[in-house]
């Protein structure tokens, strides 16, 4: 699996850099169509090949190059990506997520010491001293909801709310005191 990541990201910078040498040097007078092409042949070429899925979006000084879906978004229910396909981006969402809570905090309409409890309703009482920081630098305690038996075939297939994520680890005892160590979730 490292290998096919490793060779999607390779690839990913290739279509990145046909758009910058048709941006740059020699092949700077060549038209959008032309870069477009470029690119769709190329991932079209990676999708045949079973190592890219996704959709596709390039904009050259300001006019748009390309925007294409390739691959499934669902494969058994035979649904293709589109430009629009939602995408659910699993752990990246951390980093926006982080983001909009320092935001909030430099609002001031939280603090990252605040307790989560006082965000969320109804909150475990073994929760009670969880912070915002706490789960930003996974050092919660409270146990990887991904991990739970089933989370795959089921949770994980359909959106689900806050309150359903939260049921799977409500019950389950912390893995360690708030703020103690650090445990990835």
């Amino acid at each position: 699996m490292k290998r096919r990541t490793h060779r999607l990201w390779c690839s990913l910078v290739c279509v990145l850099g046909l758009v910058a040498s048709s941006a740059c040097g020699a092949g700077r007078d060549r038209s959008i169509g032309l870069m477009a092409a470029d690119i769709d042949a190329y991932v079209s070429a990676l999708t045949s090949e079973g190592l890219f899925s996704g959709v596709v979006l390039a904009v050259f000084d300001g006019e748009l190059v390309i925007e294409q879906g390739y691959g499934w978004a669902d494969r058994e229910g035979g649904v293709r990506n589109q430009p629009r396909t939602k995408f659910r981006i699993s752990s990246l969402t951390k980093a926006f997520t982080a983001l909009a809570i320092m935001r909030l905090q430099e609002q001031g309409r939280l603090r990252v010491e605040d307790r989560i409890c006082s965000y969320l309703e109804p909150c475990p009482d073994r929760w009670g001293q969880v912070t915002i920081h706490h789960l930003l630098s996974h050092t919660s305690g409270i146990p990887d909801y991904v991990a739970e038996s089933g989370f795959w075939q089921t949770t994980a297939r359909h959106r689900a709310t806050v309150e359903e994520i939260i049921g799977l680890v409500a019950d389950l005892p912390l893995t360690g005191a708030p703020g103690a160590q650090f445990r990835y979730s």
